[in-house]
């Protein structure tokens, strides 16, 4: 009987383990992924946004500020609009007259 010498079955070269065992830290880790790929996209966009530009707020101009500075600006200005809208809006149960000790002890 002859072998096939593409058959890796049986392959005993290091070229051959190395090729079965591929992808085993990525289906160990699938987290530790994530985070790198996600580390590289901010890595690119701030490579992207390091050049200076200017901006005109009404009468006011900001000059020679890294678009990456106001990029991050805006970031920070929305979260803390968002936080501050849903603390208003989205009230917990004090509202209506509920409280967790009337909830957990009849």
């Amino acid at each position: 009987m002859e072998t096939d010498p593409h058959d890796t079955r049986h392959s005993s070269s290091p070229l051959g383990r190395t090729a079965r065992g591929a992808g085993g830290w990525l289906r160990r880790h699938p987290l530790g992924a994530l985070q790198i790929l996600l580390l590289i996209l901010v890595l690119i966009v701030i490579a992207q946004n390091l050049e200076t530009t200017s901006i005109d707020v009404l009468f006011w101009t900001l000059a020679s500020l890294p678009k990456l500075v106001l990029i991050l600006i805006s970031m920070v200005v929305g979260a803390l609009v968002w936080e501050g809208l849903r603390r208003k809006l989205l009230k917990p149960d004090r509202a209506r007259g509920a409280t967790v000790t009337s909830r957990t002890h009849p």
